[in-house]
């Protein structure tokens, strides 16, 4: 294998995740949003964390049989149904600020096709359209917008009046004469606006100084909907397309947000977090609009992840089947798995420390994610982070002294180490990479961890002393998520190479000889090894769900450990 050193000054573009248009999102957010029913009815498109970052999925009306439509290692967002309901139109990003795509796939996940530059598309009523958003100079506190013909694949830019410093969400009208959009001046006042589909004749319906976002038209041309701050909390409204009848539709302390309206337009779908949850979280929902009723469509059901072996082997991961996510531990020899923790936030990306003693893990701690460390025997937890900075994917050190772990700070992701007591909080590599789930195994060995080189995520070394750095792996397809054996002969990690789907491999730690492990159909994530380095515990998705698996270095023997 050809293997590709660089050296600490070489400067990669990172591919960083960029905050989602008009708000921002947490890292970690365990949320279903953005659902929009088909136009025959039967089947509802939505966005899902569910296998760890935002994928399109599509399931039933009821929320039932949900299945991963995007398979893209990024964020995907913001569905549309084409008026046939044959496709589906969305947005990718994984770049920098302004670096978000259309993408169009037939609604059987079939072939998906990247289009152009925008964000946010939505179809005009004959399908032969898009209409979107693009990034301007200032990333997301600025957009314009865009027309793209699907037939001739031309693009077009749409400008009206004295252009705003932002628009986002725009929409077609069913008769497809007008668009709504949410346009944001330099004072920062959000107004709603209809024009011409050509940019003419703009006209302000609505305007507040209070956030609105995520607007729809309905199919019967009378209703615009939208989510607006009120009260401390966003709530869902509707109003004429003119002007008139401004309604709330929602109520109380709960966050609601991303309304569609249904075929008929008869009512909405929306995400809310009024059965749990923090800031974006939260399920589907359905409105009904004569009488402000809610039905519940889909519960979050990510089950058990994160699973993580110590030298005697125990397991510990995470759980949703106590509501929250929490802390579990399994014992060696020992039937029952103990919750450990009972918090009312939502705890993630548990690892346990080589003697067992201790687990770290990431919760949300204000707006941004600190590492927690927690005795398992007293219970007790202590924040070892205490930082501005978005902390996550801790590691231990061999002697369980210290953590490795990734750092987000001004859409950079680095990797940092920290004594277990809080002391020695230290940035360990440059800026030039995006570090994805570092891996360190001494100090003596290169730190392993997954970045998009060259626009490509691979897996990749690098030296400590110096931080130049080796491409473990040079494929097309995604590695990431790698994780060295104990006895350092072996890297596991995840790929897409095999048809699309992620799956587990392992290669010797020079790069050479890869092996796929599992044929799974579903998304896999956060592949551990056993102590013997004969096994590998991974998460993977079944039914909407997620559960851990065992696998062994031959490919065989793959067990649930979910249904124990």
């Amino acid at each position: 294998m050809n293997i590709k050193q660089h050296s600490k000054n070489t400067i990669i573009r990172p591919l960083l995740i960029p905050a989602l248009i008009m708000t921002s999102l947490n890292t970690y957010a365990a949320a279903d949003i953005a659902g929009v029913i088909s136009p025959d009815g039967k089947k509802i498109a939505f966005v899902t964390d569910r296998e760890g970052d935002y994928e399109i999925y599509v399931a039933n009306r009821d929320g039932s049989n949900p299945t991963n439509l995007s398979f893209n290692r990024g964020q995907d967002l913001w569905p549309t149904w084409s008026p046939s309901g044959s496709q589906l139109a969305y947005s990718h990003g994984a770049g920098a600020t302004g670096q978000r795509f259309v993408y169009i796939i037939n609604s059987d996940g079939s072939n998906k096709t990247r289009l152009t530059e925008g964000n946010d598309p939505d179809f005009s009523p004959d399908g032969k359209t898009l209409l979107f958003t693009r990034y301007g100079e200032k990333g997301n506190r600025s957009a314009t917008l865009h027309t793209f013909d699907l037939t001739s694949k031309s693009l077009k830019t749409l400008q009206f009046g004295a252009q705003p410093d932002l628009v986002a969400a725009p929409r077609f009208s069913a008769d497809g004469k007008h668009i709504v959009l949410v346009a944001t001046d330099d004072t920062q006042t959000n107004q709603l606006v209809v024009l011409n589909t050509d940019g003419t004749d703009p006209k302000i319906i609505y305007k507040t100084a209070n956030n609105i976002a995520y607007i729809d038209w309905s199919n019967d041309n009378k209703q615009v909907v939208f989510s607006m701050r009120t009260n401390g909390n966003d709530h869902i409204f509707t109003i004429s397309p003119t002007g008139k009848n401004l309604k709330q539709r929602t109520f109380g302390h709960s966050n609601n947000r991303y309304p569609k309206f249904a075929p008929d337009s008869s009512s909405v779908t929306f995400t809310s977090n009024r059965h749990g949850g923090l800031g974006f979280d939260g399920d589907l929902y359905q409105l009904s609009l004569a009488d402000n009723s809610v039905k519940r469509i889909t519960k979050r059901n990510l089950d058990h992840q994160y699973p993580s072996v110590s030298e005697n082997g125990n397991r510990a991961y995470v759980s949703s089947q106590h509501g929250n996510r929490e802390l579990m531990l399994h014992r060696k020899g020992q039937e029952q798995h103990h919750r450990l923790t009972h918090s009312q936030g939502f705890e993630s990306e548990a690892e346990i420390s080589p003697d067992g003693r201790y687990i770290a893990y990431t919760t949300m701690v204000g707006n941004n994610k600190d590492i927690f460390v927690l005795d398992t025997g007293t219970l007790k937890t202590r924040n070892v982070t205490h930082s501005k900075i978005n902390e996550q994917d801790p590691r231990w050190s061999k002697d369980g002294k210290q953590l490795i772990f990734s750092g987000t700070q001004n859409r950079q992701t680095s990797i940092y180490r920290v004594n277990v007591d809080g002391t020695n909080y230290t940035q360990i590599s440059g800026d030039d990479l995006w570090h994805y789930r570092p891996h360190w195994v001494s100090e003596e060995y290169p730190i392993i961890f997954s970045s998009p080189i060259e626009g490509n995520w691979e897996v990749l070394a690098m030296n400590q002393a110096n931080g130049e750095f080796i491409e473990l792996t040079q494929n097309p397809s995604a590695d990431f998520d790698a994780s060295l054996s104990p006895n350092g002969r072996l890297i596991a990690f995840v790929s897409d190479r095999s048809n699309g789907s992620d799956n587990i491999f392992v290669m010797k730690a020079d790069g050479t000889e890869v092996k796929q492990l599992t044929e799974l159909t579903g998304a896999v994530a956060s592949p551990r090894w056993s102590t013997d380095s004969q096994l590998v515990y991974f998460e993977a998705d079944v039914k909407g769900r997620r559960h851990i698996f065992s696998v062994d270095i031959n490919g065989k023997h793959l067990q649930d450990h979910s249904l124990e």
